[in-house]
């Protein structure tokens, strides 16, 4: 969506949740273990899994949930990628740059592993509630365009093979997909076109389920609102016509289509939750809400620890 850019600039950053705050610490939990793992490649997997164990040990984790995640990560870091390079260098939490639009298209990669003979991006994802695919992923394929831009390699003229991967532990998923250049030359040109029309003007405005999801600016979006609206038209005519008993004018095609549009309809009252919780916690009026103090619901995060603690 190009003009989601130039709609978010008024947005005011959210307050960091609870769910990006341990992202972060457990993002921060790798770059330490990564750093102090030997270098490659490893004898064999007994003496691979001795050093893992040896650097887990060496970081004071907050609970033995948070050990795991971490544990699994690099165990399929180590076995999966890094071993399986020829001379791998290994670059971490590195900000790279789309080559042509350094100042609009740029992000913070986790790990890049450049080798002899092929080139590998892994982005951590350590929430479980929104699965995440490698395959044909926008931001996986800004990381690796911009690793090649950092590597100084011609895209064109590249001969190694070219791998992304997502790592979601917590949804027991560990992806990796070989990407073609061709496809990311293909990618890159679509990219500099959305640049290019974000940048009029007058960009336009395309909602949709996947663009909308993360917007900052989906709770204030017009454009996203009448498409809504569409949708929530649709909705309400299908469920009143099986109220009403006219299903004639129904089918199970139709239905199935309208179903589709429940991730939309949900993502977007979320998105104007979280604006209008904004609203609040800058002192902003709105009618019939208001920010209290609330009760957090605690639990133990490991059973087995409490009972040995007991």
């Amino acid at each position: 969506c190009p003009g989601s850019a130039k709609l978010s600039e008024s947005v005011p950053e959210p307050p960091e949740t609870s769910y990006a705050a341990e992202g972060t610490l457990l993002h921060d939990h790798m770059i330490t273990l990564i750093d102090r793992m030997p270098l490659p490649p490893f004898r064999n997997e007994y003496f691979l899994s001795h050093e893992q164990n040896k650097v887990l040990d060496s970081v004071d984790f907050d609970n033995t949930e948070h050990r795991v995640l971490c544990a699994e990560c690099l165990e399929h870091l180590y076995a999966d990628i890094i071993n399986q390079c020829q001379n791998p260098i290994i670059y971490q939490d590195l900000r790279v740059y789309l080559p042509g639009f350094e100042e609009d298209v740029n992000g913070t990669l986790d790990v890049g592993v450049a080798s002899d003979t092929a080139i590998h991006i892994l982005d951590f994802k350590f929430g479980g509630g929104v699965e995440v695919d490698a395959e044909d992923n926008p931001q996986l394929m800004t990381y690796l365009d911009g690793f090649l831009n950092h590597l100084g390699i011609n895209l064109e003229e590249c001969d190694k093979e070219l791998w992304v991967w997502i790592f979601q532990p917590r949804l027991d998923k560990f992806q990796g997909v070989q990407v073609f250049k061709e496809d990311l030359l293909y990618f890159r040109a679509r990219v500099e076109k959305t640049v290019i029309l974000a940048k009029g003007h007058f960009p336009p405005l395309r909602p949709g389920a996947y663009q909308c999801r993360f917007c900052p600016a989906g709770g204030m979006c017009k454009a996203r609102m009448e498409q809504l609206q569409e949708d929530a038209a649709a909705v309400f005519s299908a469920y009143a016509d099986l109220q009403t008993g006219n299903k004639d004018i129904l089918d199970n095609e139709k239905l199935a289509k309208i179903l589709q549009m429940e991730p939309q309809i949900d993502s977007a009252l979320k998105a104007i939750r979280d604006y209008l919780f904004g609203e609040l916690l800058q002192a902003k009026e709105v009618p019939g809400y208001k920010l209290v103090n609330g009760r957090s619901s605690r639990k133990w995060v490991d059973g087995t620890d409490v009972e040995d603690i007991h």
